[in-house]
């Protein structure tokens, strides 16, 4: 529930005054960077979780190699929405 609200007041902040106050943690593999498969990635998953509650930061994944993570994981509907969405795109 406070990830949810964490992300919305994100995006109205943004949508209001371009101001932000929420902080975030960012799981990521981008095409250019040198990162393990997918087991190595999830086996620090745990540490992320934790690591973000106690630092109060909205955790995110952004995963492209081999190909984005959302080709294969979709957060489930109710669920933690961990997807990182492209700037200057936000949800209504």
């Amino acid at each position: 529930k406070w990830h949810k609200q964490q992300r919305r007041k994100y995006f109205d902040d943004m949508r209001v005054n371009g101001k932000l106050d929420v902080r975030f943690l960012i799981s990521r593999c981008l095409t250019h960077d040198k990162c393990g498969g997918a087991s190595d990635r999830l086996q620090d998953m745990p540490h992320n979780i934790m690591l973000a509650n106690q630092t109060n930061r909205v955790l995110l994944v952004r995963w492209e190699k081999p190909a984005k993570l959302e080709n294969f994981l979709i957060p489930p509907e109710g669920g933690i929405d961990w997807t990182v969405l492209i700037e200057g795109c936000y949800p209504t």
